[in-house]
């Protein structure tokens, strides 16, 4: 399963890396958009996870999903921009995508009509994120001196 995060971090961050929500553990798996940065490194980003354990399904490469918005009166608002090709967003219950391609634009009465062609994130493989959890796990570890102590 994927999900759509806005993160606020400061500091770097990156693809692969693992995030608790909810009590799930997530990888990263894109990096959407910048929304945020001031100068002390301090960001807010939106990002693509994958849950770590859950299957996500992909239909392909190829597969696009296709959804109209309705801007009432024409007008986008804080809820609801305009969308832009780019934009992320949640394609199916479990799957992220993309707007590709805005296929057309039409006056509807008093509203305005946008179809967009979606097109889903592809999910990381069950091997990618297992490296990306047990690598998470081994930078969480210490290593200790391995001498034994003979007691003398």
């Amino acid at each position: 399963m994927q999900r759509l995060f806005k993160m606020k971090r400061s500091g770097g961050v990156s693809i692969g890396e693992v995030v608790k929500f909810e009590g799930a553990l997530f990888v990263i798996t894109h990096i959407v958009k910048i929304l945020k940065c001031d100068q002390k490194g301090n960001m807010e980003l939106q990002i693509v996870a994958q849950q770590f354990g859950s299957k996500t399904e992909y239909a392909g490469e190829g597969h696009f999903y296709h959804y109209e918005r309705r801007y009432e009166n024409g007008e986008e608002s804080e809820d609801q921009p305009f969308e832009q090709t780019g934009n992320a967003c949640l394609v199916t219950n479990e799957n992220c995508g993309y707007v590709c391609q805005i296929l057309y634009i039409k006056p509807d009465q008093e509203d305005l009509l946008v179809d967009c062609a979606l097109k889903p994130f592809e999910p990381w493989s069950e091997e990618e994120m297992k490296q990306a959890v047990k690598k998470d796990r081994l930078s969480t570890f210490t290593v200790l001196d391995g001498r034994a102590d003979k007691g003398s």
